[in-house]
């Protein structure tokens, strides 16, 4: 398993991972084990969005059958940190992509932490290297129809 935090602080809130529990409004809030993983997860990668398929196979791995429980556990981290789906605080959905962590962090104690690969980031170099390509693509057949029209005029004269 992958190297967690001890304990940090989310939005003014706590959070203590060895115990699964939230500091909110005086009172201590469980969590359960899955939340808490999904929790740790995207605070580390704090920034970047974390895909779906990687909380499922990192916090579920090979036991699960479908993504309700990351929803679950989605919604319920929203509702104790009173953040709103359509406009969040501390949890966007990224559509079709994944769930992005956009509070500002004040970090207690840390301990080294192991990022995802961002998925964000392999796309954008994908899409740089498609443009390259296709640009080179355009380069190339401009130089053979250029050198194809001067055969032509130089046979034509």
């Amino acid at each position: 398993m992958h190297e967690n935090p001890t304990s940090f602080e989310l939005r003014g809130h706590r959070v203590f991972v060895d115990l699964n529990e939230i500091a909110i409004d005086g009172k201590r809030e469980k969590l359960t084990p899955k939340e808490m993983e999904v929790l740790v997860i995207l605070y580390q990668n704090m920034g970047k969005t974390v895909s779906r398929q990687s909380l499922l196979e990192l916090v579920w791995g090979e036991r699960y059958a479908n993504d309700l429980g990351l929803t679950q556990a989605i919604s319920r981290l929203r509702q104790l940190f009173k953040d709103d789906r359509k406009n969040p605080l501390l949890i966007k959905t990224i559509p079709k992509k994944g769930y992005h962590l956009i509070a500002q962090e004040d970090v207690f104690t840390k301990d080294k932490a192991k990022s995802i690969p961002g998925d964000s980031s392999r796309y954008h170099r994908n899409h740089r290297t498609l443009i390259f390509l296709i640009v080179l693509l355009l380069i190339v057949l401009i130089l053979f129809l250029s050198i194809k029209d001067i055969r032509i005029r130089v046979g034509n004269e």
